[in-house]
């Protein structure tokens, strides 16, 4: 059997929390901004239209995160999951029916590069939601549950701490 990795240390799992915020708030203010900036001339301004749930998604990947600062135990951390993956999906079906991209220009199939890309996403996210369902299952009943990102069964908390 293969040896088990072990779950990264507290500070390095805040480090990581702390840097998805960063990110976050980045890809946040850029999205609002992407079209004014003329960067990308495939991008079309139906990306007004996907704006508000990736906003949406990206705030909420900020508050989880930021949340899991003080407390990331399969409690908080699976849910947490779970909505940001629902988020996901969400954002991959608006990409997907209002495909803010235009690549008409290229001859290059990036239409269908852009298409694969996105069902990936919805797929990815919905592996995600399963998995975390089946953490949150496992734990419920007692079981181990392995920590995200590891193939370690363990469960080092049965209850979020008490406020």
């Amino acid at each position: 059997m293969a040896e088990r990795k072990a779950r990264p240390s507290p500070a390095s799992r805040r480090a990581g929390n702390i840097v998805s915020v960063v990110i976050d708030a980045v890809l946040l203010w850029g999205a609002h901004r992407v079209l004014g900036w003329g960067w990308f001339p495939w991008l079309t301004q139906a990306w007004e239209q996907v704006l508000p749930i990736l906003t949406a998604s990206l705030v909420v990947a900020i508050v989880v995160s930021v949340l899991y600062l003080g407390y990331d135990g399969v409690w908080l951390k699976a849910p947490g999951d779970i909505v940001m993956a629902a988020f996901g999906i969400a954002v991959g079906m608006r990409m997907w029916r209002v495909f803010p991209f235009d690549f008409s220009a290229y001859a290059f199939p990036w239409t269908t590069v852009v298409r694969v890309l996105i069902v990936l996403s919805i797929v990815g996210s919905t592996i995600a939601i399963v998995v975390e369902v089946g953490r949150l299952f496992r734990a419920a009943l007692g079981g181990p549950a392995p920590s995200p990102g590891t193939r370690e069964a363990r469960h080092d908390e049965t209850a979020p701490p008490a406020v």
